[in-house]
């Protein structure tokens, strides 16, 4: 027994001319492209290792540890000389990041959005507040 929208959707078809149902038929191709799974080539492999990976580990406690000292006012001058250097690497490694990821849209074919949502990544917005940053 077929579903009652299914058929009333295909009643909704029988009027359409040749022409709305070509149209119609590139529509339902689409969707179906976009529904199949698909098996990303070994260049778009190689796009999503480099898009998802992490801080090292070492270099992600370090810079938190740092966050927290900075917060707490504890943070010394050569800590800030790191934190600031930490900072650098984060944001070189993001631009690299968004790099790869307009990279993997254009072999896609999409917007970077369309690539976002896709991966579902969430952009990020950083407002630093000037009086929180500590003098060194």
């Amino acid at each position: 027994m077929q579903n009652p929208h299914f058929q009333k959707m295909m009643q909704g078809i029988e009027v359409l001319t040749i022409f709305e149902l070509e149209e119609l038929m590139k529509q339902i191709l689409q969707i179906r492209k976009r529904k199949l799974p698909t098996v990303p080539s070994d260049s778009e492999s190689e796009l999503l290792r480099k898009i998802n990976a992490p801080l090292p580990k070492t270099i992600q406690r370090r810079y938190i540890l740092l966050l927290k000292k900075r917060k707490a006012e504890t943070l010394t001058a050569l800590e800030y000389d790191e934190l600031l250097d930490l900072t650098s690497f984060q944001e070189a490694k993001t631009a690299k990041r968004l790099g790869y990821l307009l990279e993997l849209a254009k072999i896609r074919k999409q917007t970077l959005d369309e690539v976002l949502v896709a991966l579902q990544i969430k952009p990020s917005v950083y407002v630093i507040s000037r009086s929180r940053q500590t003098s060194a």
